[in-house]
């Protein structure tokens, strides 16, 4: 564990996990995925209804075998929730096609706002054709670590 201070407190994570990469497994999205995701969301593009390309953020929303994340086992505040996710896309979805997914604990960090002091963890994994090796997207995603009076109730 390493201690990082922040303005005004002071958090412990495990510092051998960041940066390494965890292979979570492969999946192919099917037809019939796409058209059920494209119901759920209300998507009406053809392009997508056409059998051969998904709706890039179905990335987002898939399951797979395989690895789990490395928790760096933040100690620090008494909740943790989203802080919030961006998704990039380099190649198109292609339906029936295997994906291979890796992950890794990007970086972790404190930060003191109005709010008060927060401990951050991104996470990136990477969506990768599993063929060619060629990235098709990647999906970073932060969660926060806090003190709240609420959770103390």
């Amino acid at each position: 564990m390493t201690t990082e201070p922040t303005q005004e407190a002071q958090f412990e994570y495990d510092r051998s996990v960041v940066g390494v990469q965890v292979q979570l497994g492969e999946f192919t999205i099917s037809e019939a995925q796409v058209q059920k995701y494209c119901e759920t969301i209300g998507e009406a593009n053809p392009k997508f209804r056409g059998g051969q390309f998904a709706p890039p953020g179905m990335l987002s929303s898939v399951t797979f075998g395989g690895g789990q994340a490395l928790d760096p086992k933040v100690q620090f505040g008494n909740t943790t929730f989203m802080a919030g996710s961006r998704m990039e896309f380099k190649e198109p979805l292609l339906v029936g096609h295997p994906i291979k997914a890796q992950t890794t604990v990007k970086e972790v960090y404190g930060k003191t706002g109005r709010t008060g002091t927060m401990v951050f963890v991104v996470r990136r994994t990477e969506f990768l054709d599993a063929a060619s090796g060629n990235l098709i997207g990647a999906m970073e995603q932060s969660t926060v670590h806090r003190e709240t009076e609420a959770a103390r109730e």
